[in-house]
């Protein structure tokens, strides 16, 4: 009788002992396989690499089209505002296309969703005839866009976690300084001297 007990407290404790291995392992896979990680597995270096560009290039891309509509609203027709705008908004639209294949990343799809949402009303006014009334909602819509291209590339830099997924990121928001500086520029000189942009 003693023995029977004896047997059975140890079988219990080998079954204890077995469940909580068990679960250990169970959470300790579902943190190696967590959405991230999986995505980390599936996307290789270089591609993520290219998609921080690619998501940098978006920044970029907000700040020439408003760029070129505040120049075509001023006549100012060097350097060809009127097709850099019209190129600006097809690849903007191409990145969006390119980056839906990033949106197991967390917070990507979250970002493109907001960005689709908008996107048909902003380029039906970016490629409308250009006139001062459009400019504060046009300004307020960029800085939206803006903000989310640049969370996209935050979002994807975070997953790489190499140092070379922040010199793209750098990199890619020098170009959209510099668009930005001009954009600054052009909405003084067309008579906005309030503050309309964050900086």
């Amino acid at each position: 009788m003693v023995i029977k007990m004896k047997r059975d407290r140890f079988g219990a404790y080998i079954t204890g002992q077995f469940l909580s291995i068990f679960l250990f392992s169970f959470m300790l896979l579902g943190f190696v396989y967590s959405p991230d990680t999986m995505a980390v597995a599936q996307i290789s270096e270089l591609k993520l690499n290219n998609a921080i560009n690619r998501a940098g290039l978006q920044r970029m891309l907000t700040q020439r089209m408003l760029k070129s509509y505040a120049q075509l609203g001023q006549d100012q027709f060097y350097i060809e505002p009127d097709r850099k705008l019209q190129d600006a908004v097809t690849r903007y639209e191409q990145g969006l296309n390119y980056l839906k294949d990033f949106e197991q990343v967390s917070g990507v799809k979250d970002s493109l969703q907001k960005i689709n949402a908008m996107w048909p009303l902003y380029k039906k006014m970016i490629l409308g005839e250009p006139t001062r009334a459009k400019v504060p909602e046009l300004v307020k819509m960029n800085e939206k866009l803006l903000s989310l291209s640049h969370q996209i590339v935050l979002d994807l830099e975070n997953l790489s976690g190499k140092e070379l997924g922040k010199v793209v990121n750098v990199s890619g928001r020098q170009r959209m300084l510099s668009q930005r500086i001009e954009l600054f520029y052009l909405l003084r000189n067309w008579g906005f001297t309030e503050p309309l942009l964050s900086g």
